[in-house]
């Protein structure tokens, strides 16, 4: 069975490594592919000489890349968000090139029937399929640069649309009947018929707030991404469990309604 290395703890990081740390990735990952398409053959491919060495990099750059994910979620910082869409732009970019030197590589391991152990033949299943879903071995070089284009637009258009939920200002709006409960200054009228509007921006944001005080990662990155700031309470506010309530209880009573 070949060793896998095991994977790094995660690191937290401030905002601005988020870039450098990407552009540091990236490069290993392109030198990593390009030493093994120069020096290695169909004749001499291996799981050792060409699957293993890309999983060991992949483990080593995945508590990074994984913290790094994390902060677009639990980050209050506006501008470590985008700079977290910036670097995952990055990766899209560089994964959204054609390799048909790689896939060659590794169709050749799969060919040699090396005895490998359950796991490693997954592994190399696994790679495999990535490059097959996206048209290899079928298509030919401007087909296949075609397709990656597709699925990196497409990616990236789910990105956006995924940043637009998390940073649109939108509310909903109840009686007071509603919300009773809530604490006096949050229930002014907000439009004519005396309805009052709870943001449900806001809301989000404090509930991020809440869990980074909860959560030891979340701390960190709350720490650096706030420095001087007050940590958010421990215990999640009445003000932010009363106004989900009546919105889940509205939301319900609506469907309810449909139904009868």
């Amino acid at each position: 069975m070949a060793q896998i290395n095991a994977q790094p703890l995660p690191k937290m990081f401030d905002k601005s490594e988020i870039m450098t740390t990407t552009t540091r990735q990236i490069k290993e990952t392109r030198k990593l592919i390009e030493d093994i398409t120069k020096s290695i053959d169909v004749s001499n491919a291996s799981f050792k000489t060409v699957v293993k060495s890309l999983i060991d990099l992949e483990k080593a750059q995945s508590g990074e890349r994984a913290m790094i994910a994390g902060l677009k979620y639990f980050s209050p910082s506006l501008e470590c968000q985008q700079l977290v869409s910036k670097a995952e732009d990055q990766w899209r970019e560089f994964e959204s090139l054609v390799n048909l030197d790689l896939y060659v590589l590794l169709v050749a391991v799969r060919h040699e029937k090396e005895d490998l152990c359950i796991e490693s033949s997954k592994l190399l299943d696994t790679l495999l399929l990535e490059y097959e879903e996206n048209g290899y071995g079928r298509l030919h070089e401007v087909g296949l640069q075609r397709v990656l284009d597709w699925r990196r637009d497409i990616e990236r258009l789910q990105a956006e649309y995924h940043q637009n939920l998390r940073q649109q200002v939108g509310h909903e709006c109840f009686d007071r009947a509603e919300l009773l409960g809530l604490p006096e200054e949050l229930l002014t009228p907000a439009n004519e018929d005396g309805r009052i509007a709870i943001s449900l921006e806001d809301e989000l944001t404090a509930m991020s707030m809440h869990y980074t005080r909860t959560k030891p990662a979340y701390m960190e990155a709350w720490k650096l991404a706030s420095s001087g700031k007050e940590l958010p309470p421990e215990k999640i506010p009445q003000s932010l469990i009363q106004p989900r309530l009546a919105r889940r209880a509205r939301v319900k009573s609506d469907r309810l309604m449909g139904i009868l």
